[in-house]
């Protein structure tokens, strides 16, 4: 499609070793936004349970970061 055909206004573009979602996840609440990726990538998704049970037990000042 070109690009004034596309059904999605793209704007935001993330580099290599950036993260989305995590806030959302941390506070239940549903994205307002569509991510999609524009090129191949790498990628892993943690479930919120890992994140609070393994994650944030370990390294509680990212959990405070990601809440505030």
């Amino acid at each position: 499609l070109a690009e004034e055909e596309k059904p999605y206004l793209l704007t935001c573009f993330m580099g290599e070793n950036e993260c989305f979602g995590d806030y959302y996840i941390c506070n239940d609440q549903k994205s307002e936004f569509v991510y999609c990726a524009t090129t191949e990538l790498d990628a892993i998704g943690l479930s919120k349970k890992f994140l609070q049970s393994k994650i944030f037990v370990r390294y509680p000042e990212i959990e405070r970061q990601i809440l505030d």
